[in-house]
């Protein structure tokens, strides 16, 4: 998709007029510039661009998971302050109590984002493209592990 398609919607939704255009420019160029196997060409385009635009929807619903996070948050820790200016001289300790009970509610959610970023990470290096993953021992302990 062409950048200029996606960033000029955010400001005029008219410039979607551009989308079809790019899409068939992104597919039909290969083909225009192919030697041989124009066909071929235009399958791999295809394909790639169908993954772009995977790989947008998937960035995009992962921005909204993380902001979805923080509002969550934001109305945890308003709700804990809100009960620490209640508890009037127990302000402190419940402000304290409050807190660690966040830390207790948003630790396995976030764990697991960074645990699926680590995963996601190691999936990408086994792309075609990207860095092939090595399994190598872990220094003075004969244990395997990839780098």
């Amino acid at each position: 998709m062409p950048p200029i398609t996606s960033v000029g919607t955010a400001i005029d939704a008219r410039a979607l007029w551009g989308l079809p255009i790019g899409l068939a420019w992104a597919m039909a160029g290969p083909a225009l510039v192919t030697k041989q196997d124009r066909f071929g060409a235009v399958g791999h385009a295809v394909g790639e661009v169908a993954e772009r635009m995977l790989q947008l929807g998937v960035n995009t619903v992962s921005f909204v998971r993380v902001g979805a996070f923080a509002l969550a948050h934001a109305g945890l820790c308003t709700a804990v302050v809100g009960m620490a200016e209640a508890a009037g001289p127990g302000y402190w300790p419940v402000l304290l109590l409050g807190n660690a009970a966040i830390v207790g509610l948003e630790e396995p959610e976030s764990g697991g984002s960074s645990g699926k970023s680590r995963n996601l990470a190691t999936v990408i290096r086994c792309h075609p493209r990207g860095r092939p993953i090595r399994q190598r021992a872990r220094p003075g302990t004969g244990i395997a592990w990839f780098t």
